[in-house]
């Protein structure tokens, strides 16, 4: 390349560094004829077409650079990241992995696969990958939102709060960030400072999704009246806005105007251009909405509608070999071959089963005696699970890898969770972890707490895969979103409790639904004498509880005991043939 090329290139590297990209484009375009097979040249196109929207254009050039430089860390990167930005998460991850495998220490790498495998619903390969970029370089803010989004996409809330905080003090001029964390704060039960946040936010930029969230927040608080109100103030101007017509809803309900928003929930669905996400949360608002008016077919299609846009993948097959694992490493007789934690605390109670099948009302009945404490959904057994493996070195994972953990370690990790326990429990005698396929990890439990107490809620199996289908579900859950997996996935939980019955020495009481439906109080009195607590009538006024939830029902826990949800299958019999192929249950009863 001639001299006075080289000057051309420098000039143009030096333009584009400093966010010319239009004064660098009349440079560069030239050089693709000039020095077509320069490298850094088809980069720095891709850069430009990159910056004009134009991806397509920029693949192509990235594709080029790599091809002439192949050992070059940022080219790859870049295509990926140009992958990335169309959707194309899949495409994507190999660019990021062959800048990785040049450039292990390529930060920029890492924080885009992190934000690739987010979108693909692989979160804790994503933290990892995040932790190592913000490791790499402290100043990254988008690697602190990412990370923040992976954690929240874990049931996270906690640990999300800190990185969206610290995203927030590095770049003060982005209101998203404080909308971020003000969502992560609402997951955590600080519904004040949440709000606090997005009228901040809203202050910064006027934005309808903002009044939209100050409107949920009070709702959940239970401020009805206040949120109504607020409601209004966007009602008129943003009529098709997907928020605003389902925050209508969940409120003109109570209202008497439940015509009103199934007319506002149909418009919201007219834009051509309404994206999937915001398609699902009107289908699921609209299912509820004419489920409540007893429009059961207008609700069945409305929620097959809803679940048909789901991208989360379910692995069956995965599931499957994970129980059998499971079996093979908690076989008959495991508690003397494998090790225990030494503690003898009782304070643990895990309250497991399928979602739905509630098992927040008995977190709610118990969180309500004085002595108890309900901490809600926690993910702690999930990461201590593969915390244990990751340790342990053992190739096979967990849980094959729990034979080779010994007494120190388990002591270790129960104590971390018991140190947690108390810290957020105010002296309470027993703390409740409501997370439901905690029933997976029976085995963990007994080997940490021996002395920890199960309560496993059940409900019929009809009932409770209905209702998850019924549920779009905040993350996780990949197999609600269709009704034969639902069906096979409740075998295989089925499968996983008989398990237990038959292998662990830990005490577990059953409850089930109908029963408690049918005699709450007799039910509420064996559940508090199980734990190990005496009987106080405050277990009977769960409804009357200031605690709030951001579970599927944190409607629900606020009102009495009610019998509409037993044998609700009934209504939709004509529609769920692949539930009942997959149950077993072809000879179930039709509708009444």
């Amino acid at each position: 390349m001639s001299n006075k090329l080289e000057r051309t290139l420098e000039k143009a590297v030096g333009l584009l560094q400093q966010g010319r990209f239009a004064d660098a484009k009349p440079l560069v375009v030239p050089l693709s004829r000039k020095a077509s097979k320069h490298p850094l040249v088809w980069n720095m196109l891709g850069i430009i077409a990159s910056e004009e929207d134009d991806f397509d254009r920029a693949a192509d050039c990235f594709r080029k650079a790599t091809k002439l430089a192949p050992r070059d860390a940022d080219f790859h990167n870049n295509l990926g990241e140009v992958y990335r930005k169309v959707g194309r998460n899949e495409d994507a991850l190999p660019c990021f992995q062959a800048a990785l495998r040049l450039q292990p220490a390529h930060a920029a790498a890492h924080n885009n696969i992190g934000a690739a495998l987010n979108a693909l619903h692989r979160e804790v390969e994503a933290a990892d990958h995040l932790a190592k970029a913000i490791k790499l370089r402290p100043d990254n803010f988008e690697a602190y939102t990412n990370l923040g989004i992976a954690l929240m996409n874990q049931q996270k809330p906690h640990d999300a709060v800190p990185c969206f905080q610290q995203a927030y003090r590095l770049n003060q001029d982005n209101p998203e960030l404080l909308t971020q964390l003000g969502d992560a704060l609402e997951h955590d039960d600080r519904f004040e400072e949440a709000y606090e946040l997005y009228s901040r936010a809203l202050e910064a930029k006027n934005n309808t999704e903002l009044v939209v969230r100050k409107v949920r927040n009070l709702d959940r608080r239970g401020r009805r009246d206040e949120a109504w109100d607020l409601l209004q103030t966007v009602l008129e101007d943003e009529p098709t806005h997907p928020g605003v017509a389902c925050q209508f809803s969940k409120l003109g309900q109570r209202r008497g105007l439940a015509g009103e928003a199934v007319t506002r929930l149909r418009r919201a669905l007219e834009p051509p251009d309404l994206p999937a996400d915001a398609q699902k949360m009107i289908y699921f608002e609209l299912g509820a909405l004419h489920d409540s008016l007893g429009q059961f077919d207008a609700a069945f299609d409305a929620y097959q509608r809803g679940n048909a846009l789901n991208d989360r993948p379910y692995d069956h097959q995965g599931a499957l070999d994970t129980q059998a694992a499971m079996e093979a490493t908690y076989s008959p007789g495991w508690q003397s071959k494998l090790a225990h934690a030494r503690n003898r605390s009782d304070k643990p109670v895990f309250i497991v089963g399928m979602p739905r099948s509630g098992t927040s009302l008995v977190e709610q009945i118990i969180d309500c005696h004085p002595l108890a404490h309900g901490a809600g959904e926690l993910s702690w057994l999930g990461d201590a699970s593969r915390a244990i493996a990751g340790q342990s070195g053992d190739e096979a994972g967990y849980p094959a890898c729990m034979a080779s953990i010994d007494s120190t370690a388990l002591d270790r990790y129960a104590n971390e969770f018991l140190d947690f326990a108390s810290e957020i429990s105010d002296g309470a005698q027993r703390v409740t972890d409501k997370m439901p396929h905690n029933h997976r990890h029976l085995g963990l439990i007994e080997q940490l707490f021996p002395n920890a107490r199960i309560l496993h809620c059940t409900r019929d199996p009809i009932d409770t895969c209905l209702s998850c289908y019924f549920q779009s579900f905040y993350t996780g859950h990949a197999y609600s979103f269709d009704l034969e997996a639902l069906g096979h996935h409740f075998r295989l939980y089925e499968r996983a409790m008989d398990h237990w019955k038959r292998v662990s020495n830990l005490p577990i009481m059953e409850i089930r639904y109908e029963d408690m439906v049918a005699n709450q109080e007799q039910i509420s009195r064996r559940m508090i004498e199980f734990v190990g607590l005496a009987w106080d009538d405050a277990c009977l006024r769960f409804h009357e509880s200031s605690r709030r939830t951001l579970t599927a029902s944190y409607d629900q826990v606020r009102q009495p005991i009610y019998r509409a949800s037993v044998s609700r299958h009934r209504n939709y019999s004509q529609y769920i043939g692949p539930l009942l192929d997959a149950l077993g249950r072809s000879d179930a009863p039709n509708a009444a």
